[in-house]
């Protein structure tokens, strides 16, 4: 798809989606919950490319910081599992990921969809259709949540996929904070850039945390070492490759120093909450382009 076609679709950032009466009234800070979403038209649109995507529904997973309270605004981390029939459930990969994720400071999302589906209906748009149907249902329990920053995070195929939703995100204007990729074999933040031709000022400012397992044979130390340096050939200014002993499987123990990093990079002190009027749509290094 062309990224002019990607960008007509995309539209604006705000999307209204039905969340399922089964939905709580409020989210349970230090825990997480699930519930469903109706996808709208638009977006299933853009889940296929133009045509209506048969994916109607999704469901959710989203955990809260233990001190969250209301009016906070919180930076958002997005994850993805791969899309390989065996391990694509986002959910799951998530669970891996909550008590880090949370005890940082940040909201973590997972999305899936309700409807069960092969394998190469899996695609990239079909994961930016499903992770903005979850940030327009927290909506429904913290306004304005859908502008918030964000992160994205994902093992293995989700790592690659992570890389593309950073470019996408980048090309709606919204500058994703970092991206948090284990266990990758392929340069997809760059390769993105390129397929989806991201003008944004500082997208080459964004972090990059990859993590690699010193026996894994699937995504090998090498390759993450490689692509290490293509990312920094490209001009990406903060790249950090980190390794822990073991074989190609998850290891959530670094995403809580990935994403503090991020917030150090950016310099965003969601130490102390912000106020909703206050909240930050974008990076300070986006805020201080003219």
């Amino acid at each position: 798809m062309s990224p002019l076609r990607l960008f007509s679709l995309l539209g604006s950032l705000a999307w209204a989606v039905a969340v399922s009466q089964a939905a709580p009234e409020s989210l349970t800070s230090g825990a997480t919950t699930e519930f469903e979403v109706e996808l709208p038209k638009s977006l299933r649109a853009i889940a296929g490319g133009g045509r209506e995507h048969e994916v109607t529904r999704a469901r959710v997973t989203v955990g809260v910081p233990a001190d969250f309270k209301t009016g906070d605004v919180r930076p958002i981390l997005i994850v993805n599992a791969t899309t390989d029939v065996k391990f694509r459930s986002s959910r799951r990969l998530a669970g891996f990921y909550t008590e880090s994720a949370m005890a940082a400071g940040w909201i973590i999302v997972a999305v899936d969809p309700f409807e069960d589906i092969p394998q190469i209906e899996d695609t990239v748009l079909l994961r930016m259709a499903l992770a903005r149907a979850a940030l327009a249902a927290l909506e429904n329990w913290m306004p304005g949540a859908q502008h918030w920053p964000l992160a994205l995070a994902g093992f293995s195929g989700g790592a690659k996929i992570s890389g593309w939703l950073a470019a996408i995100f980048a090309l709606e204007g919204q500058i994703p904070l970092g991206v948090f990729q284990a266990g990758i074999n392929e340069n997809t933040l760059a390769s993105g850039e390129k397929q989806f031709r991201v003008k944004a000022p500082g997208f080459k400012q964004v972090p990059v945390f990859l993590l690699s397992g010193d026996k894994d044979e699937i995504a090998t130390p090498d390759d993450h070492r490689r692509i290490l340096r293509e990312l920094k050939r490209a001009g990406y200014t903060h790249v950090e490759l980190e390794s822990f002993a073991g074989p190609h499987g998850v290891d959530p123990r670094p995403l809580k120093r990935a994403l503090d990093w991020f917030r150090e990079v950016e310099a965003l002190q969601f130490d102390q909450p912000l106020k909703v009027e206050d909240r930050i749509t974008k990076p300070k290094f986006l805020q201080k382009t003219k």
